[in-house]
């Protein structure tokens, strides 16, 4: 695009141009995986390391609080146990005669439901014998009779427990209050309380013992690392081997596109980590590893090189991306280069060899190239012309697909006007640059 040489001006960038020109493309995404696995475990054992430390600065008030809460005995299930407990207190003499009187019509002397519906039973017995279609009356019988008597067990073991004779209503009011209290200061609810209750026993246990999720997390961040090194190594290695051939490449196509002194270094240095393990490093590790690449350039014999942001012009931005770009395109089956004035800041001496440049990648690409320079329209097979049109105060767009006396006005347009002498040189430019395409 238009803009896009600008990204060369950024050294973040330049990582991704010198991997994109590499043969190590498997090796750089197994090393991005691992460092995000060990990004993640690094992560997670500062944030364990945090907590640790703000459990310890308020070690005295976490134990205030797990204080108060073992005190209550909370269990799962003991409030509302507690408000049956409460609720049966209060209606005492009326749950004793409900009990009885459920004994008294199950049960009796003068002949309870459980007995009357076994004497039923025995009559169905007797149809039975008569016609078998009865037979399973009976059975259902056995079945409510069942039923009947594990009912009665219930009511006479209520019947026999100690609380019958009165609990104390005070003493489980209080033990209510004492939990109500705890789920409005603690703005949780009952089963929140002894949830927050166990967790502060964890908290405390580790700050006493150790926390077991610390050191596991340290092991597993050391295994991490030490797996780690030996990828990020060889990935160092192979960059520097990659940056020797792109900087011998690139220097070579540079001085063929004008920039005669031209001489392209990459710097690789590594980032300082103490330790990949250690826990008193800040320093995050990038993802696409511990190295960072910069380019540099020299323009002319005789001067300094210098990093790329600091001496090139547009139109040797726009050279050196044309010379990068087309090569990231190499070996990846890309079948189209689409070249936005990439020509912005090239001077009319240097169209001619840009031009040049484009005919030779036009051998193993399509390319469409938008241009304002003649010498590299000159050199396309099909020249587009884009028109703009008023009509109705709206403005719409025209593509005129040029060809013969169409082309050399537009191209002699492009030189400056339409005189004779414009036109033939934008008549000679055609020829030279189909004669050197040809050859291409």
């Amino acid at each position: 695009g238009q803009h896009k040489q600008q990204e060369l001006l950024n050294p973040e960038t330049h990582i991704d141009y010198l991997d994109g020109r590499g043969d190590y493309g498997q090796l750089l995404s197994d090393c991005i995986k691992k460092i995000g696995d060990y990004r993640a475990l690094r992560e997670r054992l500062n944030k364990l390391r945090k907590e640790a430390e703000e459990n310890r600065e308020k070690r005295d008030f976490l134990e205030h609080q797990y204080g108060e809460l073992q005190k209550l005995n909370l269990e799962p299930g003991l409030k509302d146990e507690l408000e049956d407990r409460i609720n049966r207190s209060r209606n005492i003499h009326r749950y004793i005669s409900s009990l009885t009187g459920i004994r008294e019509l199950l049960e009796s002397s003068e002949g309870g439901a459980i007995d009357l519906i076994a004497e039923a039973g025995k009559k169905f017995e007797e149809l039975a014998e008569i016609d078998r279609g009865w037979e399973n009356f009976s059975e259902r019988v056995e079945a409510i009779l069942a039923d009947l008597n594990d009912m009665l067990s219930s009511v006479d073991m209520s019947m026999g427990e100690d609380s019958l004779e009165g609990e104390d209503l005070e003493r489980l009011q209080e033990r209510i209050a004492g939990i109500q209290r705890a789920e409005r200061k603690f703005g949780k609810s009952y089963s929140e309380l002894i949830e927050y209750r166990d967790r502060l026993k964890r908290v405390l246990d580790e700050l006493e013992h150790g926390s077991d999720g610390i050191t596991e997390l340290r092991w597993k961040l050391e295994k991490s690392a030490r797996q780690l090194e030996p990828i990020l190594n060889e990935l160092s290695e192979r960059r520097k081997e990659n940056a020797g051939r792109l900087d011998n490449e690139l220097s070579s196509e540079l001085r063929k596109l004008g920039i005669e002194g031209a001489l392209f270094r990459t710097e690789i240095k590594k980032i300082e980590i103490k330790s990949l393990s250690g826990e008193d490093d800040n320093i995050v590790l990038p993802l696409k590893g511990w190295d960072l690449v910069e380019f540099n350039l020299r323009t002319n014999i005789g001067e300094e090189i210098k990093p790329l942001r600091e001496i090139v012009s547009g139109g040797e931005l726009s050279r050196v991306t044309l010379v990068l770009r087309s090569g990231l395109a190499a070996g990846r089956g890309v079948p189209t280069l689409i070249f936005d004035e990439i020509d912005t800041g090239l001077g009319a001496d240097m169209g001619d060899k840009v031009s040049d440049k484009m005919i030779e990648l036009s051998n193993d690409y399509q390319v469409i190239c938008i241009t304002h320079i003649p010498q590299i329209a000159a050199g396309a097979e099909k020249h587009i012309a884009i028109r703009k049109n008023i009509e109705n105060e709206r403005t719409s767009s025209l593509a005129i697909d040029l060809t013969g006396e169409e082309r050399i006005d537009e191209l002699a347009r492009m030189l400056g006007n339409r005189q004779d002498l414009s036109r033939k040189l934008a008549t000679q430019l055609v020829r030279k640059k189909s004669a050197r395409s040809s050859v291409g």
